[in-house]
């Protein structure tokens, strides 16, 4: 059969059941049966149709696989049986269907034929046993292949689980890593509690994963046999468990040993801080007992934070400000180092100083300023001065803005206090004060003279924190507030007025006029004078000669007392141009020891000197009225008293610039300097002070120079009436802000108008070469397109600054709008534009105001509207019917009506959340104006 033979075969109506379609040929052979593709030719006879089966393959060995049993037949689908006496011959259809003809069998064949019949029928029966039998097989080897596949299906689940373990594994070993480093990062750190809770817990998560892994590896032992080599991997993994579970045992130890050492820490530094506030104390008394001669400045002060309202995302104050504040020392002048009792020191009804260089002068000063907060806030008392827990502040102050920052302190002053020791126990390690480092407890005179150069001083404010230097019955110097200096001399200045109404004189609005004719009432005055300390100026310079002259008949008998050395040397500094007797009157003086400011008047000249007991020249304020008066002795004299401010009231020659540069060359404590002059003048004064003082920081890297002034003749500002001599066009008012060692300034500019002059080259040169530096610029009344010309030129080539505009746009047009707009948009600042929009009745005038407000809506803080007719008004409101539509807006101005005419209806100053003004102004419009609803609607709109 394996050469291609063929074997016949009968079969009955059954074989069409058997799928596969089989045979028995031989005992233990199974042929398959095999129908042929394509189209037979005609047959007539059993034979013939039977030729076209083929049976190809043998099954020699029953038990061998089941897919070699089955890959290699082709079923019969169906097998019908036809007799001869059909028409059609019987065929091997495409769809595999076996058609097999009949013929009749003769007579003599017909034992023959019943022969085969039977031996056809054994061989069935066998035929199908054995079909049953490989049946059989084949479904136990398909059961054999299913339990195969779950079997390699469960080796696959239980490899994915373990995979799934060993990656639990890698993650608990790397975070056993994570928290080793992280254990190393917490020593020595406030963070280590925090961060051993956080390993604690992550310690925790970790048993539970171990746990649950440790389940995960029972429940797949239990349920899968795991080759031997995964078995060993396994093992290897519990030993690894069982190592990390013993290294979180060794970090539970740490743990805790860490938790002890923390502990152990905190209480040495609460047994630190302990120790150190007894120190504190102790220094707090040292010092309250120290007593010094002489003190240019109050020894008793405190910083405290400023209490804000700006608070960032964090919840912290967004900047950190602090302000001195100085102590009475109260009643000192009244006692003795034996006296009985104890004087209350308190808080100076001051809003106190803010700082320059913070820092700096929290470096220098925090454990001065530690010492004196913990005093306060915990109270002592030492050498006859008591200070109570928490200061108290006094309700009476004379400025509104002061009391209410007072009223903030005063109800906040605690928790500040505490801020404020909290901030300088962390800036300052007081673990490395000691008694051996620190045995001085109060600041030495060089210290102390240094804290006014940390202080905004006010300009022109006399004293310190209102706060007057006295001397006690011991000889030694206290600073005291007025309301204890005013009880302990109200007496005395009551003499001094009896005395002075017994001479003649007058004491009115505290200013003396008197007139000495003899040197005996020349002692009284100054023995009155001597008593009454507050006494600080003496303001005219004859009567001073003339008193000078009168005191130096006695003055040689009096010892002078220790402190009014210094400033005789003062005043001698001041006058030693002055000939005659009042320099040997001065020289001999013993009773001016309390002069704070001497004010003298040249004629030429005129100055104010601050400071004059304290030994030098403190603050000096000169003034000029003509720059071209001055004498070759004048500009000697300002150079000598250094002044920090200087004002000249006219600089209108040519010989004024190389003055002006002269003194600016030799003033090196200038620090503000205003000028009044014309506008021809002022753009060469400019120039020349610019150039002067860049020369100045090239040759000493700095420059004291901080404002610059320059305005009309006479220092009258832009709102006051000009001079009658002016004849500008254009007022221009400068004021230029300078940096201490920056070339670079800023500049605030305002223009108004003055008499008509046609020539305005002045403003022109000085828009085209500072224009750049302009940071506000105010042109309410005239401004046209060449000077927006040259504005635009200038901020092209250096950049523009402006941040506040205001103009008004009369005189513009398209050209200068859009050259306005390249300045604006040049400037990264940015912030608000004011316009003034005149003759709203004029149809062009309308028309462009409407242009530019739409232009500048969204940055349009300030609007001011006239116009000789009502029409404008309901143009206006059709085109911003709602606030909405000037958004930023926050002052509205209009006027209409002729110029000049009595109760003309306005509205004035229409702002944010209180329109009334603007409704009343339209309901005045009522007869005068057809839309009265449109104006209505507007003003509750906006």
């Amino acid at each position: 059969m394996s050469n291609g033979n063929t074997v016949l075969f009968l079969t009955d109506e059954n074989f069409k059941y058997l799928i596969p379609p089989r045979i028995a040929h031989q005992p233990g052979v199974v042929l398959d049966v095999i129908v042929t593709d394509g189209n037979q030719g005609d047959s007539s006879s059993l034979g013939a149709a039977i030729d076209n089966i083929q049976l190809v393959k043998e099954l020699s060995a029953v038990t061998n696989s089941s897919t070699e049993a089955t890959s290699s037949t082709r079923d019969v689908v169906s097998l019908r049986i036809k007799d001869s006496n059909d028409s059609e011959a019987p065929v091997v259809s495409s769809d595999h269907t076996l058609e097999l003809a009949l013929q009749p069998l003769s007579t003599s064949s017909g034992n023959q034929f019943q022969l085969e019949a039977e031996n056809s029928m054994t061989q069935e029966t066998r035929l199908r046993q054995l079909h049953l039998r490989v049946d059989a097989l084949f479904g136990r080897i398909q059961q054999s292949e299913q339990k195969a596949q779950q079997t390699q299906q469960q080796m696959d689940e239980a490899l994915g689980r373990e995979q799934q373990t060993d990656q639990q594994m890698k993650e608990i070993l790397e975070k056993i890593q994570e928290i080793d480093r992280q254990l190393e990062e917490a020593q020595s750190t406030q963070l280590q509690v925090q961060q051993l809770q956080k390993a604690q817990q992550q310690q925790q998560q970790m048993n539970d994963k171990l746990e649950t892994a440790l389940r995960t590896l029972q429940q797949l032992d239990q349920k899968t046999q795991v080759p031997q080599q995964h078995m060993q991997d396994k093992q290897d993994q519990q030993k690894q468990l069982n190592k990390a579970l013993e290294r979180i045992q060794q970090m539970d130890e740490q743990i805790h040993d860490m938790e002890r050492l923390l502990f152990t820490q905190k209480r040495q530094k609460t047994l630190q801080a302990f120790h150190y506030f007894a120190f504190v104390q102790c220094r707090a008394q040292a010092l309250l007992a120290t007593s010094y001669k002489e003190l240019s400045i109050p020894r008793l002060f405190i910083v405290l934070l400023e209490p804000t309202d700006a608070i960032d995302g964090q919840g912290r104050a967004c900047l950190l400000q602090f302000r001195l504040r100085f102590l009475c020392e109260c009643d000192a002048h009244k006692m003795t180092k034996n006296a009985n009792g104890l004087h209350k020191v308190h808080l100076v009804d001051h809003p106190g100083y803010e700082l320059v260089n913070q820092d700096e002068f929290i470096n220098k000063y925090g454990s001065y300023l530690l010492t004196i907060l913990y005093t306060v806030k915990y109270g002592t008392n030492a050498g006859g001065l008591a200070v109570l827990p928490l200061l108290g502040l006094k309700d009476a102050t004379e400025d509104e803005e002061d009391e209410v920052h007072l009223q903030s302190v005063k109800k906040n002053f605690s928790s500040l206090v505490d801020d404020t020791i909290t901030y300088l126990e962390g800036a300052i390690d007081i673990t490395d004060k000691s008694p051996k480092t620190s045995a001085h407890p109060g600041l030495d005179l060089l210290e102390l003279g240094q804290l006014r150069t940390y202080l905004k001083v006010k300009d022109g404010e006399s004293s310190i924190g209102y706060l007057r230097p006295v001397t006690t019955q011991e000889g030694y110097c206290a600073w005291v507030c007025f309301d204890h200096i005013l009880e302990h001399y109200e007496p005395a200045f009551q003499r001094l007025k009896y005395t002075l109404s017994a001479s003649g004189g007058v004491c009115d609005n505290n200013q003396i006029q008197l007139k000495i004719t003899s040197a005996t009432k020349a002692k009284q005055l100054y023995d009155a004078i001597g008593n009454a300390r507050f006494v600080q100026s003496i303001g005219d310079w004859q009567p001073l000669t003339y008193l000078g002259l009168e005191v130096s008949a006695h003055s040689s008998t009096t010892k002078p007392v220790p402190d009014i050395d210094s400033a005789l040397k003062s005043l001698q500094k001041l006058m030693q141009d002055v000939h005659g007797p009042a320099a040997n009157g001065i020289n001999g003086d013993t009773s001016l020891s309390d002069l704070e400011q001497i004010s003298l008047d040249f004629g030429r000249l005129s100055m104010v000197a601050n400071g004059i007991s304290r030994g030098v020249i403190g603050d000096v304020t000169m003034e000029v009225p003509r720059l071209s008066d001055l004498t070759p002795d004048d500009l000697e004299f300002i150079r000598q008293c250094q002044p920090v401010l200087l004002k000249i009231l006219r600089a209108s020659q040519e010989k004024d610039e190389a003055r002006l540069v002269n003194i600016l060359q030799h003033s090196t404590n200038l620090r503000e300097l205003r000028i009044g002059c014309s506008n021809k003048r002022s753009f060469k004064l400019i120039n020349s002070i610019l150039s002067t003082r860049v020369k100045t920081i090239q040759t000493r890297g700095l420059s004291a120079l901080r404002t610059l002034e320059v305005t009309r003749e006479g220092l009258t500002t832009p709102t006051q009436a000009p001079e009658p001599c002016s004849c500008d066009q254009y007022t221009v008012a400068v004021t230029a802000s300078f940096s201490e060692v920056s070339h670079l300034f800023e500049m605030h500019v305002n223009l108004s108008p003055g008499q008509l002059d046609p020539d305005d080259t002045a403003v022109c040169n000085f828009l085209r070469h500072y224009g750049w530096a302009i940071k506000t610029l105010g042109a309410p009344y005239l401004f046209g397109d060449h000077h927006a010309k040259h504005l635009d030129e200038s901020t092209q080539k250096h950049g523009s600054m402006i941040e506040h505009l205001e103009i008004a746009p009369i005189s513009l047009t398209e050209t200068g709008l859009d050259a306005m707009d390249r300045v604006v948009k040049r400037s990264q600042n940015f912030i608000s534009m004011r316009l003034t929009l005149n003759k709203l009745e004029e149809n062009d005038q309308i028309e462009k105001a409407l242009i530019v407000m739409k232009r500048y809506k969204d940055r349009l803080k300030s609007l001011r509207l006239t116009g000789d007719d009502t029409g404008w008004l309901i143009r206006v409101a059709k085109a911003f019917p709602a606030k909405k539509d000037l958004p930023v807006l926050e002052s509205l101005c209009g006027e209409y009506g002729e110029p000049g005419k009595e109760n003309n209806p306005s509205f004035m100053e229409w702002v944010k959340g209180a329109p009334q003004p603007f409704r009343a102004f339209c309901s005045a419009l009522i007869g005068k104006v057809g839309d009265k609803g449109l104006l209505h609607q507007w003003a509750y709109n906006c």
